[in-house]
């Protein structure tokens, strides 16, 4: 009996506490990974007058953006206790109550709900790192009950670090496809503004209402021959008044790269009794 429990305790993985510098590390690759997320998503579902709006954006419409920088940072850990970063690094969350199971999806939320005071969460982790503890709980890791170690069952190093290249190098290319197709978007919209406010039927009615609104673009971006089509509304803010104006681009490929206005429309909206 006493060389079966023998032979089980030598079966036991030998669990290290995680180092504050690799949790430090694994922190920074979370949070480059949840702004590389944040700003995919903000490209692809970015406004053809993105640029010309963020100039007059406050911070309350700044909020979501943030806010899902923010939320995702907190739910890093809800999977098995084990986000990109820590992945990359090795480490994993686990419960006290049993260190050799993954982290359950609950006390992996309860871990990240405290990063609202994440400067006082690290303080208390070096102050419990300096009071003897060994275990380098921060405040979150208090909640949950947690704490982060040397994951016994990590993949090797190298396929590690082929993961991580394949993240961000997949999160740059889609950066670079998603800004040429923005870029074309915001030029055919700038080119529209300003056909607009030289053109003889639309500069007066301009001059009254300044703003374009509700514009809605039908991009061809598969050949330079296909016409694309902006249609936008101008008149007062707000109200379903004023005139239409349709106009057909046509996108000019060369050394220069250009939008070109082939049509104008303008019609004006009658209002229905």
């Amino acid at each position: 009996m006493p060389q079966s429990a023998k032979g089980t305790e030598q079966e036991l993985p030998k669990l290290q506490v995680a180092s504050p510098g690799k949790r430090l590390f694994a922190l920074i690759f979370d949070f480059i990974t949840a702004l590389l997320i944040s700003n995919t998503l903000e490209q692809i579902f970015r406004e053809e007058h993105w640029d010309l709006v963020r100039r007059e954006q406050t911070w309350i419409e700044l909020l979501p953006f943030y806010a899902g920088l923010f939320g995702m940072l907190v739910l890093r850990d809800a999977v098995r206790g084990v986000s990109p970063g820590k992945l990359l690094l090795g480490l994993s969350a686990r419960s006290r109550d049993a260190i050799l199971t993954p982290l359950d999806t609950g006390r992996g939320l309860l871990r990240g709900v405290p990063f609202a005071v994440f400067p006082l969460e690290g303080m208390i982790m070096l102050w419990d790192l300096q009071r003897g503890s060994g275990l380098g709980q921060r405040l979150g890791d208090r909640w949950a009950n947690t704490v982060v170690i040397e994951n016994p069952q990590t993949l090797r190093p190298m396929l590690r670090i082929l993961l991580a290249n394949t993240v961000l190098f997949g999160f740059f290319g889609a950066a670079l496809l998603l800004q040429d197709f923005t870029l074309r978007k915001t030029a055919a919209y700038q080119t529209t503004a300003q056909h607009l406010h030289t053109h003889p039927d639309t500069e007066a009615l301009l001059a009254r209402y300044p703003e374009l609104n509700e514009p809605e673009l039908s991009l061809d971006l598969r050949s330079a021959s296909g016409l694309s089509e902006v249609r936008l509304r101008i008149g007062p803010p707000n109200e379903d008044s004023g005139h239409t104006a349709t106009l057909k681009l046509q996108f000019l490929d060369g050394p220069t790269p250009r939008w070109e206005v082939v049509e104008t429309r303008l019609e004006a909206i009658r209002e229905e009794d």
